[in-house]
Order: C-alpha cells, then structure tokens, then sequence
C-alpha cells in the first residue's frame, strides 16, 4: 500500500507529504522549547501553578440551568 503523496485538485494543492512532515517537526520543536522554559522556571523557584480540578456537571431530565 502506497501513501499518498500529494492530491492535487485541477491547481491548489490540498495535501503535501513534505510539508505535513515539516509542520509536525516544527509543532515538536516549540512543544520542546515551551516544556524546556516550564521546567527552567520551576527550578529556578518561581510561582507554578498547581493543576486545576474541574468539575464536570452531570445532567439529568430534571435539571435545571441557573
């Protein structure tokens, strides 16, 4: 089985492997950089953030919205 390379559609290109490839290296690299810079300030002491809890509501057929 073959992947597909590019699809093209009379003249726009809709998909390019070669791009996809570099977009997915590029959204890697700056995950990498951000995580770098969390990890860099928490060492360093300053104020963190703790991971908020969130409260999912359940809903009933007799719920009401306030």
């Amino acid at each position: 089985m073959q992947k597909l390379r590019k699809r093209l559609s009379r003249v726009p290109v809709y998909y390019d492997m070669a791009k996809e490839d570099e977009q997915i290296k590029a959204i890697a690299k700056e995950r990498n950089e951000i995580i770098g810079q969390m990890i860099a300030d928490k060492n360093k002491g300053l104020n963190t953030q703790e991971p908020k809890k969130r409260i999912k509501k359940e809903y009933h057929c007799d719920t009401l919205e306030q």
